[in-house]
């Protein structure tokens, strides 16, 4: 029998559980407890990396990862709870602009909405993003109730989130994904 120096040892006790786990592609899930619409319900969450720099726990009963198009700067997030005929869906892109200020972003999008819906709310207590300065507005059309949310991932970095889903399912579905988005990591 072969005998290994100490270092060499100690180096292959602390490869083997790396390497036992390096193709494990089991996700990592967790059951927490939300309050959607004044009730108590437990869902099962999986830690998401995002294409765009990020990461967070969604639940994936309600929101699927859609393939990404080529060139496209955005994740797109779809339910598969569709009321027919319409598009429950949370859209999350990554900007970046040099000398592009956070107050500059959100009067952009702010003055965006305005363009787009005729109205844009303001939302007030921002504070979903784990500590990253953050606005957010809501628009309503026809059809649709529309949130949008920016977060100020670092300097001239920015993170838009916007929650897309018809009137009927907007208290339902809108908590939902906020509740979600209240896990956002910027990496």
């Amino acid at each position: 029998m072969r005998k290994y120096p100490a270092p060499v040892l100690l180096l292959f006790v602390l490869l083997i559980p790396l390497c036992l786990h390096a193709g494990d592609a089991t996700p990592q899930t967790r059951q927490e407890i939300i309050q959607i619409e004044g009730m108590e319900e437990t869902v099962t969450t999986t830690y998401t990396q995002g294409t765009k720099g990020y990461a967070m726990w969604i639940d994936t009963d309600y929101l699927v990862l859609q393939p990404e198009d080529e060139g496209s700067d955005i994740d797109v997030y779809v339910s598969p709870h569709v009321i027919p005929g319409f598009v429950c869906e949370l859209l999350i892109t990554r900007w970046s602009a040099w000398g592009y200020s956070f107050e500059q972003a959100i009067e952009d999008t702010r003055q965006n909405l305005m363009e787009n819906y005729g109205n844009a709310n303001t939302l007030e207590n921002v504070d979903l993003f784990n500590g990253l300065r953050a606005g957010g507005f809501y628009s309503i059309d026809r059809k649709y109730t529309l949130i949008t949310y920016l977060a100020e991932a670092e300097a001239e970095v920015f993170y838009y989130f916007t929650i897309r889903c018809p009137h009927e399912a907007a208290e339902g579905f809108a908590s939902r994904v906020i509740w979600m988005l209240r896990s956002f990591e910027h990496h």
